[in-house]
């Protein structure tokens, strides 16, 4: 019996073990409020600005491309679309080492006394590549957070830790 555990450690993305898979959780508070945060997700101009050429079909059911450039891209089926509130859709990443599993990645958004709070999620992801995700996001959501932030160089400050703290999920 395989039984559902929590690991997280402070600064870093929380993760959910449930049995074979993993859910990586981030909180990130964003500058702005619900709707400007909303369009920073959403629209193609602003997410070029802080993640990857990415265009969004914006309904459920809804197509979801992301350029990543060399390295391959993601692509995916809107399966939750609340604007100004909740954003969610398939995630298959497809590169040199071939098409990953099918997962999926939420954004929620509430507001907050300061602008909002954003709760992301990656659910269903094999635990192999929980540092690889975890850090990468982690750089993407710091520049999101923050304009002035490059979310490449974040990525690479932090995957140390993230190898270090959940480097065990490997085995």
């Amino acid at each position: 019996m395989t039984t559902d555990t929590t690991e997280s450690v402070q600064g870093l993305a929380t993760v959910l073990r449930n049995g074979d898979l993993v859910t990586l959780r981030f909180q990130r508070q964003l500058p702005t409020g619900l709707e400007d945060a909303w369009a920073a997700l959403t629209d193609a101009g602003r997410l070029r600005q802080w993640f990857m050429p990415t265009t969004i079909e914006p309904r459920f059911g809804g197509t979801v491309h992301v350029d990543g450039g060399s390295d391959g891209g993601a692509h995916g089926t809107v399966t939750a679309w609340e604007p100004p509130r909740l954003l969610a859709y398939t995630w298959q990443w497809v590169g040199d080492e071939g098409t990953e599993r099918q997962t999926e990645v939420r954004w929620e958004l509430t507001e907050a006394a300061t602008g909002s709070l954003l709760v992301f999620t990656h659910a269903g992801l094999e635990p192999g590549w929980t540092a690889s995700y975890g850090a990468g996001w982690h750089g993407f959501l710091d520049a999101l957070a923050d304009a002035g932030v490059n979310a490449a160089q974040a990525e690479s400050a932090v995957r140390p830790a993230y190898d270090a703290a959940f480097g065990s999920l490997l085995s």
